[in-house]
């Protein structure tokens, strides 16, 4: 998984300023790039320009270690777990014009081992 400035992510805990970047496919039909950015104490979750939602990172950690049915949720964002896919459990994206996307394993597990 690449961070910024194309960097490799080894598995250690995600620093404030590291981010994770993937695609997503929207509703239209368009790829949509998603990005975790981090600080210190939060998760931040941004599309474009935009930042969509911020997550406490112990809040995130705890929710991420457990996976509940309950998902974990700030203004259009929601983190579902997902269990249908993957024994280990598994964590579903949704924002306003995407039902749902389940996250890559890699990274999955660039979260779990960073954050």
């Amino acid at each position: 998984m690449k961070g910024k400035k194309g960097r490799e992510f080894p598995a250690r805990e995600l620093q404030d300023g590291d981010r994770l970047s993937f695609e997503v496919v929207t509703h239209s039909g368009r790829a949509a790039g998603i990005e975790f950015r981090f600080t210190r104490d939060t998760m931040e979750v941004w599309r474009a320009d935009t930042n969509l939602a911020t997550f406490s990172r112990d809040i995130f950690r705890g929710w991420l270690d457990t996976l509940p049915p309950r998902p974990l949720t700030d203004d259009d964002v929601i983190l579902s777990s997902d269990w249908s896919l993957d024994s280990a459990g598994g964590v579903a994206l949704s924002l306003p014009d995407l039902s749902a996307w389940v996250l890559s394993p890699t990274v999955l597990i660039q979260l779990r081992n960073g954050v």
